[in-house]
């Protein structure tokens, strides 16, 4: 398990700290700028954080050492390898295996531990540990293997992330490479598939987006690549279990979201639902076309982009000119504004095994 910077995730990531009902349709364009103040100024978002930069750096610092003496317990040759706004991600050698193996271990940050959301982001790892230690076990979702208070122990995906990945592929992509298709096409289904497993079990992910699909390996170039490509769908800590016989949950109204990645329904009305996860899936398709790319990154920061999206005045993700149109087709309904309308994750898998790489110009 790999986790991007900080910048990836983190700096667009808001509290919904109030209802979208509280914005009257009627006075949605005026209303909409006083809601995304009141998201901004809401404790523990980014902006918050940026705030306490070179504190929060000088903490990190300090208590390196101790956060790897406190996995010394269970992992050996714990290093640092990665470090988002609140967690640091360890690679080590799991001492409880009954042979040697790479593990991922995510440990709430030293100085959020420190602060005043340590009882929240505590609460999110150990809800994310939850959600994957009662999941069954799938090829495209990330293993489970431990958890104890404040920590997270899964399988080592060596490979990075989707997010990295788009950005290797853009060249290849733009030049109509075969085998660059093939392995859009590969990620998207074992993506697919994860969704399927987690919406057939009564999950929902809640944070479909590139950086969150992990690769098991480096994806070499050749003409085979696409087969040997091996993602997983990590970082559950927005996922929500459905209840029996019911097709969506409200968000808590401390929720974070990622705002250029949600469904419009989930920033409009904290309603989160399968529909919600197979919308990311079109989002993931147009990031690995688009070499990268952010979405709404035209806009001048993540305000304006919640802004424009309250108000529905945001453009819809236009086709990348390396995209597939079969592919495209695709992801015109997964996008499609109206939860309904995108259909389930599980009929995604069977389209894309209708628009199979050879169909692909």
């Amino acid at each position: 398990m790999r986790v991007p910077a900080a910048d990836d995730d983190d700096s667009v990531r808001l509290r919904l700290a109030a209802p979208r009902a509280r914005v009257p349709a009627r006075s949605r364009r005026v209303d909409a700028a006083g809601y995304v103040r009141e998201l901004l100024a809401a404790p523990g978002t980014a902006a918050a954080a940026a705030a306490r930069g070179p504190a929060a750096a000088a903490a990190q610092a300090a208590a390196a050492a101790a956060a790897e003496a406190r996995l010394a317990a269970g992992i050996a040759d714990a290093v640092l390898v990665a470090t988002t706004a609140a967690a640091h991600v360890y690679r080590g050698s799991w001492r409880n295996a009954s042979a040697a193996r790479p593990v991922a271990a995510k440990q709430v940050a030293p100085w959020v531990r420190a602060g005043p959301d340590a009882a929240a982001a505590l609460a999110e790892l150990e809800h994310e540990a939850a959600v994957l230690r009662t999941l069954p076990p799938h090829p495209h979702v990330l293993e489970f293997l431990d958890a104890r208070p404040g920590l997270l122990v899964t399988g080592w995906m060596a490979g990075g992330t989707a997010a990295a990945l788009a950005h290797t592929l853009a060249a290849p992509l733009a030049a109509g490479d075969a085998a660059a298709h093939a392995t859009v096409h590969a990620v998207l289904r074992q993506l697919a598939a994860a969704l399927a497993h987690l919406h057939g079990h009564g999950c929902v992910h809640g944070d479909v987006a590139a950086r969150n699909v992990l690769l098991a390996d480096d994806v070499a170039t050749g003409a085979d690549a696409w087969a040997r490509v091996h993602v997983r769908l990590g970082d559950f800590g927005q996922a929500a279990r459905l209840p029996p016989r019911t097709a969506s949950v409200t968000l808590p109204p401390d929720a974070r979201v990622a705002v250029r990645w949600a469904a419009p329904e989930v920033l409009r009305h904290r309603r989160l639902s399968p529909a919600a996860d197979v919308w990311g899936l079109g989002v993931v398709l147009w990031e690995l076309c688009a070499g990268g790319a952010v979405p709404y990154a035209g806009a001048p920061d993540t305000a304006a982009v919640l802004q424009a999206r309250l108000a529905g005045t945001a453009p819809p993700l236009a086709r990348p000119a390396a995209c597939p149109a079969p592919l495209w087709d695709c992801a015109t309904r997964w996008l499609s504004d109206t939860p309904a309308r995108r259909g389930s994750a599980a009929t995604a898998q069977r389209r894309l095994d209708q628009a199979t790489p050879r169909s692909m110009p």
